[in-house]
């Protein structure tokens, strides 16, 4: 169809024909021999003083314009040129949605799997430096039980349970006068034990079981993985000295972060092998998650078991028999409850 191009060469244009072919707008000046081709998706529209002509250039500045005179070709190029800017939204929209989406799963990755990945890789000695640390911070403001023969039997039955779980390294723990039903892993393999614990179980196999559950954190990074989610390697650097200010209150942010139901499920399975391993009875984490779901009901339920998976699924899947050694002998278990000195 006939047109006429202005290209700043000539204030009257050059005739042409131009014709729509496969998404482009092809020019022919076949005076000069000459052929330019236009993306569709790339034409403008430009105002025009004469509304029965339609103007168009292939790019927002570009001085080239092209004038049409006839309606049917004028229709045919505002139907593509629409329909080209509706495949853009299109595709920008699509191309957004995948920033969305990649977005997502960056955060997810970042969130959720990056700090597995990682603990694997601080070194040991920066485990050992800040768990001591925590442990510290948690001493500070309590008294720490220091009976010898308590310390010992309990001591014995960690290495028992850490030899089971493969851990090379001794496992440091330590028990401390507080009231709170509670015991937790540390990073660098310690674990510390509250006296209220000590006082809500029922015998040594229930303190072992505990203690099997906390092992199993141990032997899977656990604590390591939840430090880098919670606290942020920032910060973990900047506790052990390397740079800038961080929380005095070392003891209590370690205490509060969380493991998923996933990672709890996984170190009470753990606990129960272990115990097995070991030679002992295995049946003392699901008596202590029973008698606890009995105290639910009455508000009895420790602090530190309110974001963990339903204690009737904990008991149902930690269900043992109860062959196995005891893990002390009666003299043994007094000195462990008489550790703080009631």
């Amino acid at each position: 169809m006939p047109a006429r191009l202005f290209d700043g060469a000539s204030a009257r244009g050059r005739a042409v024909t131009v014709a729509l072919e496969a998404g482009s707008l092809t020019i022919r000046d076949h005076a000069a021999g000459a052929t330019w081709v236009w993306p569709v998706r790339s034409l403008r529209w430009r105002d025009s003083p004469d509304p029965a002509q339609a103007v168009i250039s292939m790019r927002r500045n570009d001085p080239a314009r092209l004038v049409i005179d006839d309606p049917a070709l004028r229709d045919a190029l505002a139907h593509h040129i629409r329909r080209g800017r509706r495949g853009m939204v299109r595709m920008r929209a699509g191309w957004l949605a995948a920033i969305a989406i990649g977005m997502v799963f960056a955060a997810w990755m970042l969130i959720a799997r990056l700090p597995g990945l990682v603990a694997p890789l601080v070194p040991r000695a920066m485990q050992a430096e800040f768990g001591l640390l925590v442990e510290k911070s948690i001493l500070a403001s309590h008294r720490v039980c220091t009976g010898a023969p308590g310390q010992a039997a309990i001591s014995a039955l960690e290495a028992r349970l850490a030899h089971a779980a493969g851990i090379a390294n001794p496992v440091a723990i330590v028990v401390v006068d507080d009231p709170v039903a509670n015991a937790f892993a540390l990073p660098g393999d310690r674990i510390v034990v509250l006296r209220g614990l000590i006082d809500t179980v029922t015998d040594g196999d229930e303190l072992a079981g505990v203690l099997a559950h906390e092992t199993g954190h141990l032997a899977h990074r656990d604590p390591v993985t939840a430090m880098i989610r919670g606290l942020g390697l920032g910060a973990v650097a900047h506790a052990l000295g390397m740079g800038g200010a961080v929380s005095t209150n070392l003891g209590e942010e370690m205490i509060g972060l969380a493991y998923s139901r996933r990672v709890e499920a996984r170190a009470d399975r753990a606990g129960v092998t272990y115990l097995r391993q070991a030679g002992l009875r295995a049946d003392g984490l699901a008596r202590f998650f029973a008698r606890l779901e009995a105290k639910q009901g009455s508000g009895g339920l420790p602090p530190f078991l309110a974001d963990h998976p339903p204690l009737a699924e904990r008991e149902a899947a930690t269900a043992a028999d109860a062959t196995g050694a005891a893990p002390f002998g009666p003299r043994r278990w007094q000195a462990i409850r008489a550790m703080c000195g009631r």
